[in-house]
């Protein structure tokens, strides 16, 4: 007979692959041990190839809404993006960094299996807070400046304390 049978897994080499196209909406997504998303919408896609996509669209915290795609090709690294319309709030939802507002973060990284994401994060358009530095004799001062010249960012420090070291 003419009948082909396959498993979703896929189990048989040469089976179609029927694409998938799943939509969802969640109170809560998990994406690290303190980090959930609110509100979570999305879609996920598997194509005929074994290919995966997805997005997803949530909060973090009030304010700090984020877009996440992510894309997980049959063969090869897959990617992830992020992208909010205010850097400071992901920042602050997140405990990377508190009092910074406003800006546009974009993250983009590339998923190695067993080497985690490699990538780039860009702020832009940040509010121009001033900095607290050690003072300009030590290396972590030297260090924040030559970032921010390098990248033709202008700042300015607000207060020089303690004798620390990064």
């Amino acid at each position: 007979s003419g009948e082909r049978s396959g498993q979703l897994d896929g189990g048989e080499e040469d089976a179609e692959r029927a694409p998938v196209r799943v939509r969802f909406a969640l109170d809560r997504l998990k994406l690290s041990e303190k980090v959930i998303l609110r509100g979570a919408s999305g879609v996920l896609e598997t194509g005929q190839d074994g290919a995966t996509t997805g997005r997803v669209a949530g909060a973090l915290a009030p304010g700090a809404e984020v877009t996440i795609r992510f894309e997980e090709p049959s063969d090869g690294p897959g990617t992830l993006s992020l992208e909010s319309a205010d850097a400071g709030a992901v920042l602050d939802a997140t405990a990377l960094y508190r009092g910074a507002r406003g800006g546009r973060l974009t993250l983009d990284a590339t998923l190695e299996e067993g080497s985690g994401l490699t990538g780039r994060v860009r702020i832009e358009d940040i509010a121009p807070y001033g900095l607290i530095l050690p003072p300009r004799r030590l290396t972590t001062w030297r260090m924040v400046d030559r970032v921010f010249q390098q990248h033709q960012v202008p700042f300015n420090v607000t207060l020089e304390v303690g004798g620390w070291e990064v």
